[in-house]
């Protein structure tokens, strides 16, 4: 049995004939046993002759809109479920919820729901986004509100305006319905329609009570029986086909309901199957008039399962995530016996989770375990079912309407196994099952060490400080596991290296470390935790304690807990998904991975992040701010330098205060000093030992108290007084680590994450068009870049605008000749595309966390930079957002290289200014000849491209070449993205580029129009 997960399938057989309407054929329709229908003569399916009249064109461009269709179903999905709580485990474990496919993130956040369901959720602060009061006022009611905002929170739906907006109409829609007449009801099992409250309002307005006649009729082949509907039903011969058709029915037993239900959808003359038999099922069980909370509680079940509310069906009381969390912990926790009981009970031996379920009842209600003979088969299928169940899996099926519970074992394994493959292939983005599986189980050998860290030994520190970088993560938990043994054997309680020591190994540790603050100031060190640490570790591995060596062994323990700490989810699935394998990397080859992820963006985001709560500080002054915002810039400064600040300040023998370091910064600015740093310093000779040196080793625990300084610094620790020019890093360190773990700090980090859901909740409001132009061009259809797309396509110019800020005219047309000037070719173009680009991000970033400005300010620079990035990728596809000058203002062409099948090619330029409107062309290069047009929306538009044609003309000219219908259309009905979409839709990734010199003219063409504007 196959499972199909894809919401649009190709054909390889495609006709470019349209298919003709004819006569369906009348044949009966084999189901189950011995029974079957027709109910050919039934005309009340609203589907019944779609896909006629298409040509392979309509599939086709059908194809690619369901594309479109399929994409922003993920957004609306992201948008209207995850709730602030989801958000915030995103960031927690490493994932950039901007950045990633929207596929892959609602695959992910599916998963972090039922970690939140099975953890348990605290209700404190969730509906801070809307309060109460608020809720009152917009529902009506305090009764309303309160059941409303509980009933979202109990299925983690966010409380936004747009979800209770649609809750409350669908609540509206969902108290006018009545109990359905049996019109109504046929009409929506006839047509497979869930008893959702749209089918459900369309059925009992849209039938009046009206019934269709039915030319349905039954046989049952085995007794050679045939009747026609009229005539009377013999029911004891049918019984049974309707008690099959009941015990196929997922919930169902054989009792006089169901049997009833089974006999009247053979009086309509609807086939009987077990599909059906529960569709009839659960609209007879809906409790009319409804209930508004019920309503309300459906509703919530809809929108977390990325349903629009009144898609609900009244009575669901759970979502895709916890009906999938509560069957695996139900199959986890059945007993082997229950198996035993089933088979013995099962028809022809063929088992399911129903059966199952009902024989672990009868188990516990005291069935007589003793007396069932033990089934190895049953068995093994059961264990094959608990190996196979994810939660992904689960919840791939519950949402594909997969019948879990009454399928055969054996075909839900295989179905499981299906859409675990289709989630692997989601989240490692291959195509390949195989090469999928393998970067899965990658992927959870990564995680089970880096879980298993934090708690292991901090002694281990000391077995691999001599040559840290070098050792892998596999040597370091071999280690940590060999270390671990040797405590639990000995019967010894251990620190370890993450987490906090318990209150009584607290003490001990006092006890056997009590003269550590004595060595420290022995050693003229300063009498901080990390240096208190480094000696505990020291003494654990009853090693020397000397500067040198708890140099050492803080550089290795600060590298070890960084790593750990980034090597979160996310950042572990971004590394298999780049081919690496964080097993066998070392150490130093992870640091360096992880430090050359962080780009401008997201440092610009935790600089805003920054500013946020520093503004929402009300007891800061404006001259506090500013002295806050200097810090931040000061720390900045300082992790840019590389360490070459600690370095002279080491070889100076001064201590590594910020005043000190601050004034090797100054001191480096202007041009340094005349002395130099070599391997004798601390005593290590210069010999390459493999090892670093103990300068080196203080510059890399430097450099990393800095940034996590800078990571973890908040206003309300500067509030307290705690910084001071004077104070050491380590010191400063110290407090930093204290006060990231306070309550008050996570309190305050609320507001911001609210602030950024919220930004990322926009991404469902993008077009088609946006969505349409990164699908065009093979970029991820991510939130950053679906709103970095709107905006560049309905905001023409503004990203250049705002990337060229205040510069003088004159530089801009500089900057603006250079990159014309190499549009020659596509490798040219290109190059001189991302230098452009490349320079205007880190001008963007730099300026942004240097100005003053506020977060709001920090974040229209992150939106650029999303902008900016968007758009060099595209310009790899030969989709360029060239930045223009006309008439002295800045704005955009979207020049887009189009290859063709016949390898010629085209190029299409598209723009918009206040003065000219609209403008849009198309030119195309056949050997000397050089043809196209260009169009407008105004009279000044038209003589603005008149010029702009005759340029052209004469460039052209000078080229060696001549023009033929050179036109240009005037059209009120011009819409940029209608024509930029038309342009991408022409584009054939498969096809051959232009012949060498054809690609060429083209570019240099483009080139022309650019110039001539």
């Amino acid at each position: 049995m196959r499972i199909y997960f894809d919401t649009a399938y190709g054909s390889q057989n495609v006709d470019n004939k349209a298919t003709a309407y004819g006569q369906p054929k009348v044949s009966a329709k084999e189901t189950f046993g011995s029974y079957r229908t027709d109910i050919s003569g039934t005309v009340m399916d609203n589907n019944a002759y779609a896909g006629h009249g298409k040509t392979a064109e309509d599939v086709m461009a059908e194809a690619g809109q369901q594309d479109v269709v399929t994409q922003r179903n993920y957004m609306a999905v992201m948008s209207h479920s995850m709730s602030d709580e989801d958000f915030a485990r995103l960031q927690k474990e490493g994932y950039h919820p901007g950045q990633e496919d929207i596929e892959k993130i609602v695959t992910i956040l599916d998963r972090i729901k039922a970690e939140l369901l099975k953890a348990g959720k605290s209700i404190t602060g969730y509906t801070d986004t809307l309060d109460r009061e608020t809720l009152a006022d917009v529902t009506g009611s305090e009764n309303y509100a309160g059941a409303l905002a509980d009933a979202f929170y109990r299925h983690d739906v966010p409380l936004t305006k747009d979800n209770i907006d649609k809750a409350l109409r669908t609540v509206e829609e969902g108290l006018q319905l009545n109990e359905p007449e049996e019109a109504a009801v046929k009409y929506l099992v006839q047509n497979e329609m869930e008893p959702n409250i749209r089918n459900l309002y369309m059925a009992q307005y849209g039938t009046n009570g009206q019934e269709k006649p039915s030319g349905g009729y039954y046989s049952t082949e085995a007794q050679g029986y045939y009747a026609r509907k009229a005539d009377t039903v013999e029911w004891e011969q049918l019984m049974p086909a309707m008690e099959q058709a009941v015990e196929e029915a997922a919930g169902l037993t054989q009792d006089s309901p169901s049997l009833e239900e089974a006999g009247w959808l053979i009086e309509q003359g609807i086939e009987l199957n077990p599909e059906n038999l529960n569709r009839l099922h659960r609209i007879r069980s809906i409790p009319f008039p409804l209930d508004p909370a019920v309503i309300l509680e459906t509703a919530a079940v809809a929108i977390a399962d990325g349903l629009e509310p009144d898609r609900s069906v009244p009575g669901t009381a759970k979502t895709a995530v916890e009906q999938a969390s509560g069957l695996r912990a139900e199959i986890l926790e059945m007993p082997e016996e229950a198996a035993d009981a089933a088979a013995e009970e099962a028809e022809n031996g063929v088992l399911n989770l129903r059966e199952l379920r009902a024989a672990w009842n009868r188990l516990r209600g005291g069935y007589d375990s003793a007396a069932v003979k033990e089934n190895p088969e049953a068995r093994r299928m059961l264990e094959e079912v608990r190996l196979q169940m994810t939660l992904e899996a689960n919840i791939k099926l519950i949402k594909s309407n997969y019948a879990i519970e009454t399928a055969p074992l054996e075909e839900l394994v295989e179905a499981l196994k299906q859409a675990q493959n289709e989630v692997d292939r989601t989240l490692f983005s291959e195509t390949e099952e195989a090469a999928a599986g393998e970067k899965a189980r990658l992927y959870e050998q990564a995680m089970r060490s880096a879980a298993s860290l934090p708690t292991a030994p901090a002694a281990v520190i000391g077995k691999i400080a001599g040559d840290y970088r070098a050792v892998t993560l596999t040597e370091v938990d071999s280690q940590a596991a060999s270390l671990r043994k040797s405590y639990e054997k000995a019967g010894q309680s251990y620190e370890t290296l993450m987490t906090a020591p318990r209150r009584d190994l607290g003490d001990s540790i006092q006890k056997a470390f009590g003269n550590v603050d004595d060595i420290l100031r022995d050693l003229g060190l300063e009498t901080t935790e990390v240096n208190r640490r480094s000696v505990r570790i020291l003494g654990y591995n009853s090693m020397e304690i000397t500067p040198e060596n708890i140099a050492g062994v803080k550089a290795a323990d600060l590298t070890v807990q960084d790593v750990i700490q980034k090597m979160t989810p996310g950042a572990v699935l971004m590394m298999i998904r780049d081919g690496k394998n964080p097993l066998d990397m070392s150490l130093g080859e992870l640091d360096s991975y992880f430090s050359e992820q962080e780009d401008g963006q997201q440092e610009m985001e935790r600089y805003s992040r920054y500013l946020y709560r520093l503004e929402q500080s009300k007891a800061v002054t404006e001259e506090e701010k500013t002295a806050y915002i200097g810090v931040y810039r000061m720390l900045r400064q300082l992790e840019k330098n590389d360490g070459a600040a600690v370095g002279s300040v080491v070889e100076q023998g001064l201590e590594l205060s910020f005043s000190n370091l601050l004034s090797a910064v100054r001191t480096a600015g202007k041009g340094g000093i005349n002395r130099v740093i070599d391997d004798s310093v601390g005593g290590v000779s210069g010999k390459d030992t493999g090892s670093q040196n103990i300068t080196e080793q203080i510059m890399t625990a430097f450099q990393k108290e800095i940034h996590a300084i800078r990571e973890q610094i908040s206003p309300d620790l500067l509030k307290q007084g705690t910084y001071r020019e004077e104070m050491s890093v380590e010191a400063f360190y110290d407090a930093i680590k204290e006060e990231a773990d306070s309550e008050e700090r996570a309190q305050a980090e609320d507001g911001w994450r609210r602030q950024e859901a919220s930004y990322y909740r926009r991404a469902a409001a993008v077009s088609e068009a946006a969505v349409e132009e990164l699908l065009n061009y093979g970029q991820p259809v991510s939130a950053d870049y679906a709103i970095a797309a709107q905006s560049m396509l309905y905001q023409r110019g503004g990203m250049w605008r705002r990337a060229f800020g205040q510069e003088d005219e004159r530089r801009i047309q500089r900057r603006l000749q250079a990159l014309q000037e190499r549009f020659t070719d596509a490798d040219q173009a290109r190059e001189a595309y991302n230098d452009l680009v490349r320079q205007a991000q880190e001008e963007n970033a730099e300026t942004a966390q240097t100005e003053d400005t506020g977060s709001v300010d920090v974040r229209e620079k992150i939106l650029l930079h999303k902008q900016l990035s968007l758009s060099r990728s595209l310009a790899q596809e030969e989709n360029y957002e060239v930045p223009v000058l006309v008439q002295g203002k800045l704005t955009s062409v979207n020049l887009k290289i189009i290859h063709t099948p016949d390898r010629q090619g085209k190029a299409a330029v598209s723009m918009e200014t206040e003065e000219y409107g609209r403008m849009a062309g198309e030119f195309t290069v056949k050997g000397d000849l050089v043809s196209g047009y260009l169009t407008c929306d105004s009279q000044a538009g038209r003589e603005y491209l008149e010029t702009v044609r005759d340029k052209m003309q004469d460039g052209i000219r000078q080229q060696g070449r001549q023009t033929e219908e050179f036109h240009i259309i005037t059209t009120k009905e011009l819409k940029l993205t209608e024509f930029t979409g038309r342009a991408a839709q022409g584009r054939q990734q498969s096809a051959e580029p232009p012949e060498g010199q054809s690609a060429n003219a083209l570019y240099r063409v483009a080139r022309l129009f650019l110039q001539s504007l």
